[in-house]
């Protein structure tokens, strides 16, 4: 009954203070004009200098409240118009769930409206940054706690709470909530208390696992969870470039990384995806990992039914070299000066996306190189063009028209409230005017093409692929060979010339017509494969009715397939012709070898034929 008066007694309060600002107070203003004495002068006087201001509050009604005001303000009253409470506490003791290491009170029975507990789950948890508000998804093992407040607000106490525990406070733009985060060395705990209503206080707990920049870790297949999936953060510092290192000895995952935030009026995700397969290579240096700062969450999973790998080595290491930075917060302008002929416009760094308002108008912005909006090219004057964008990392890009391709400056910055300049180079400009003045000339001078590359730590490995049209025998050495690197020509140890090998599709017909031709069919391709190099990518496609590509990449792979291949079925030819190029698509010597003896099911109408045609094929 006590709390209900208070309560009642708070609301009166701020009901009479808004009657107050209508009801008003006369009220003396002295000036002092430099004369003896002092004038006294009406609102619409224009003062020289204010001295000294009387307020005189002759209203009742307005005596009371500043009476009031004074005892109310020495109430100790929370900000929620409560007076603190500090719920009780008892020992740890059991518990029927894992304990967490945010606990405030210690024994679980004291936690009355509920405890609960999920090895996997998330939540949405908000605080202020600054003047910004944001909105943070997390996943991993969760508690929900909730208790009841019996006198007053329990919020003062758990906010102590989490001062003495060496938690960071996340403020809040609300009185009734606030979120804590608590870093231990193989964790970090989220906490956001709520208070929405009067009696009860909710807490929502989640532990992530976090793993170290420059540091390695084995991840072995006894650590993924029930779903086939392992889970960490890591805090991106954001002050040197990153890599990062994965190894495996078999099997086959994925990874994502994702590091999302809402800030005011823009929404920034960071999605980070890539697969391995140990079939393909056993050591990746990923070098496309976004650069942003911040907790990024990882999740390592396996992929489509493939075995996971028995051990994963993870790094991420920060080189050498310095990333300029970029402050958070509102919008900034990127300036691009001396912009060549063509289209100049940006986009973010590789695997992030935003959405952002200005003016009213919505837009969404993602590495998209094919699909360029308008409202991407930015305001052009002269030969400089403007970009108004949230803070990041962006990419300067110069398209020529046609398909004379691309030119491009990465990890340009852009601050909230300041202005980046890029200046494009004169020789960018000039080679840009050749080549819109000159013929499409690549017809007589072949190219380079990266085919892999290795990090050795303090060395590197590249495989090139020179091709020439004229057929000359066009061989590097390190005399005629410059390779730069940040702008900095590097030493080069050694080139050798190796024979790239090969990549082979083999599509069989295994079709009904096939049964009398098949036994010589499958002889036949094995021949062929037997004749392969040892390091060939071999990958047989079946087909019939339906399309079957066999697991494996390897000489053994294709012949083990190749054995237990049967005729029956209709003909969807297209559809494994299609699947044959998708699995050489990339590769270094590509090839696709069809054995068949008709024409797709489509074509003649015996049975169910390819979704594909002969033309998208």
């Amino acid at each position: 009954m006590e709390v209900t008066m208070r309560r009642l007694l708070s609301f009166i309060l701020i009901l009479c203070m808004i009657i107050n600002i209508f009801s008003g107070c006369s009220k003396t203003k002295t000036y002092n004009e430099g004369a003896e004495g002092a004038d006294t002068v009406s609102e619409d006087t224009e003062p020289n200098y204010i001295d000294e201001v009387e307020e005189d509050y002759d209203s009742p009604l307005a005596s009371f409240m500043a009476e009031y005001l004074k005892d109310y303000d020495a109430s100790g009253f929370t900000a929620r118009g409560l007076e603190p409470e500090t719920p009780e506490t008892r020992e740890v003791g059991e518990w029927n769930i894992p304990i967490p290491e945010i606990n405030p009170l210690g024994a679980q029975e004291l936690y009355d409206m509920g405890s609960y507990y999920n090895k996997e789950s998330g939540m949405e948890i908000s605080y202020l940054d600054g003047f910004a508000e944001v909105t943070k998804s997390l996943s991993g093992e969760k508690w929900d706690f909730s208790f009841s407040a019996e006198t007053g607000d329990a919020l003062p106490f758990l906010r102590e709470y989490a001062s003495k525990i060496g938690a960071e406070l996340l403020p809040s733009a609300f009185d009734e909530s606030f979120a804590f985060r608590l870093k231990k060395q193989d964790a970090i705990w989220w906490c956001q208390v709520r208070a929405e209503d009067w009696e009860r206080v909710y807490l929502y707990i989640v532990k992530q696992k976090i793993f170290e920049i420059n540091k390695e870790y084995k991840i072995s297949q006894e650590q993924f969870d029930s779903s086939g999936a392992f889970r960490f953060l890591m805090e991106m510092p954001g002050k040197k470039f990153s890599l990062l290192k994965l190894s495996l000895p078999d099997g086959m995952f994925e990874i994502r990384g994702e590091n999302n935030n809402k800030i005011d009026n823009a929404t920034r995700w960071s999605r980070y995806y890539a697969r391995f397969d140990a079939a393909q290579y056993k050591e990746y240096s990923m070098y496309d990992f976004p650069q942003d700062p911040g907790l990024v969450e990882f999740t390592l999973q396996g992929y489509s039914g493939a075995p996971l790998p028995s051990e994963i080595t993870f790094c991420m290491s920060e080189t050498e070299y310095n990333l300029p930075g970029y402050k958070p917060g509102g919008l900034g302008t990127l300036v691009v000066k001396n912009a060549p002929y063509g289209r100049v416009y940006i986009v973010p760094q590789q695997h992030v996306g935003l959405v952002y308002d200005v003016g009213g108008t919505t837009y969404r912005f993602e590495r998209n190189e094919g699909n360029v909006h308008s409202n991407d090219y930015g305001i052009s004057s002269g030969d400089d063009i403007y970009f108004t964008m949230p803070p990041g990392y962006y990419t300067v890009v110069n398209m020529l028209p046609g398909d004379l391709g691309r030119s491009r400056t990465q990890l340009v910055p852009v601050s909230a409230g300041e202005e980046t300049t890029v200046m494009l180079p004169d020789s960018l400009r000039a080679a840009n005017e050749v080549l819109m003045s000159a013929s499409d000339d690549r017809e007589l001078t072949g190219g380079i093409e990266i085919m892999d590359k290795k990090d050795m730590t303090k060395t590197a490995e590249l495989a090139l692929s020179v091709s020439d049209p004229k057929d000359r025998d066009i061989f590097p050495t390190k005399e005629n060979t410059v390779i730069t690197e940040g702008g900095k020509q590097v030493k080069i140890t050694d080139i050798r010339r190796e024979i790239a090998p090969c990549s082979v599709a083999l599509v069989i017909d295994s079709s009904g017509s096939m049964e009398n031709d098949m036994a010589a069919t499958i002889e036949a391709a094995k021949k062929f494969v037997e004749t392969l190099p040892d390091d060939s990518f071999v990958k047989i496609v079946q087909f019939s009715s339906s399309v079957t590509p066999h697991a494996g990449e390897t000489k053994a792979d294709a012949l083990k397939a190749l054995s237990g291949i049967r005729p029956i079925g209709a003909t969807k030819l297209y559809d494994a012709a299609m699947e044959g190029l998708n699995a050489v698509n990339g590769k270094t010597r590509p090839a696709v070898i069809v054995f068949t003896d008709g024409v797709d099911s489509r074509e003649d109408g015996r049975g169910q034929g390819s979704s594909n045609t002969k033309d998208s094929v």
